[in-house]
């Protein structure tokens, strides 16, 4: 058998979540609403993150350090939720599409390595939904649909496009693919049996991203791109509602454009501070880098910020849920790797949870060396590696905790009454 169970192993203060203007009698915390127009502001108060945990339980473990080859993963890049409760995974170190079922056991391979049909070279993208399994095949530039028992039943040509966005699917059943429109990121929901387009949501642009370091050798014939750190950048995800949530980590301001008005997710908090000294050596550190490629070049972006993004990526989950992958690390406490900087990958993943309705549900830290795959609410699937390397892949559970008899009326909102 590939997995095993353990315990857990973060700690949790279960607390209420205020559901109106005021602080809840039971609760730690408190929100306001404001209504502008048609815009929504949900504000919450301040939080101390330690007060807010939620358990964070691991329930399953797939994987091998060695072993049949099914439990032997190369590169986990794609996960999606198969049939009762199953699973479909896309290894890119072995170029195969595999399902398990919910209790980790190898259920089958689906397609092989090929040009011919339901065969497939790269995974640039998967999703599932209404009985369905869609790979997006990269290798031959088109997508491959496949029935749930893995049986192929159509493909269509999609060579994808630039666009900053994933292949994804709605509630409703719709499945979408990335392309750029006019310069504009957008999403095409298309029809599965021949990839004809329905319809397109164009995503919201919230400024430009910022600017790379580069630097072109004196021949002209190498270049290479450096990120300032630090730099907060404009996110776009799609929601599974069917609309698009983004924010710039600038400022704790988190915009669901809902189709009935935007919704606006605001919370104090306080930034964190980027020393004289840390930027200093992190702006010696890139030029070096980039004088290997031209030894005369000199530092030509913006400078590094001398605090750190509120947020560094955005997260929708299937139950509605939004995850704001947050900073929290303080700057002397992140690393670099030769000559790139490699900060926001170091630090734990630590999220702040939000129901749909702008709720705060509290806080999710998960621990080092792990990377989020798909989110389903209360369970999630990551890949972890062990200390030899071996990646596994691993669902937890949060907020498993009983909820307080006591917080059945008086603040605890609904929405994220599963987290309790």
């Amino acid at each position: 058998m590939g997995h095993r169970r353990s315990a857990t192993f973060l700690v949790t203060v279960v607390l209420a979540v205020a559901c109106g203007s005021e602080t809840s009698p039971v609760g730690r915390w408190s929100h306001s609403v404001e209504q502008i127009g048609d815009t929504t502001i949900v504000r919450t108060g301040a939080v101390d993150d330690s007060q807010a945990l939620l358990a964070v339980r691991e329930v399953l473990r797939i994987g091998m350090a060695e072993g049949p080859d099914e439990y032997i993963f190369g590169r986990i890049t794609h996960v999606v939720p198969g049939r009762q409760e199953g699973l479909y995974v896309w290894d890119r170190g072995t170029a195969e599409l595999r399902e398990f079922d919910k209790r980790g056991r190898f259920v089958r391979r689906i397609g092989r390595v090929g040009s011919g049909p339901g065969e497939y070279r790269f995974g640039a993208g998967l999703t599932s939904t209404s009985g369905r399994v869609v790979l997006w095949d990269g290798g031959n530039g088109r997508v491959n649909v496949y029935d749930s028992s893995g049986a192929f039943l159509d493909s269509w040509q999609y060579s994808g496009s630039i666009a900053r966005l994933e292949m994804v699917s709605d509630t409703a059943g719709n499945v979408y693919v990335p392309e750029s429109i006019n310069g504009h990121d957008a999403l095409v929901s298309v029809r599965l049996t021949d990839g004809v387009g329905l319809d397109t949501l164009i995503a919201p642009v919230l400024g430009p991203q910022p600017s790379p370091l580069r630097a072109i050798s004196p021949d002209g014939g190498t270049m290479i791109q450096r990120s300032v750190p630090f730099a907060p950048r404009p996110i776009v995800v799609f929601h599974p509602h069917g609309f698009f949530v983004g924010g710039v980590g600038d400022q704790y301001r988190v915009r669901l454009f809902r189709p009935g008005g935007e919704l606006r997710i605001e919370r104090q908090s306080n930034p964190i501070a980027v020393s004289h000294s840390k930027r200093e050596e992190l702006e010696n550190m890139l030029t070096a880098g980039l004088r290997r490629t031209n030894p005369a070049w000199r530092w030509d972006g913006p400078k590094i910020p001398d605090e750190r993004p509120f947020f560094v990526d955005l997260h929708t989950a299937s139950d509605g849920t939004i995850w704001v992958r947050r900073s929290v690390a303080p700057e002397d406490q992140l690393f670099t790797k030769g000559f790139q900087y490699t900060g926001e990958r170091e630090e734990p993943d630590a999220f702040d949870v939000y129901a749909l309705d702008g709720t705060f549900c509290g806080h999710v830290v998960l621990p080092a060396n792990v990377r989020v795959l798909h989110l389903g609410g209360r369970t999630l699937w990551a890949t972890l590696e062990d200390e030899l390397g071996v990646p596994y892949l691993v669902q937890f559970e949060v907020g498993r905790e009983p909820r307080r008899p006591e917080l059945a009326n008086g603040g605890t909102s609904l929405h994220c009454a599963g987290y309790r």
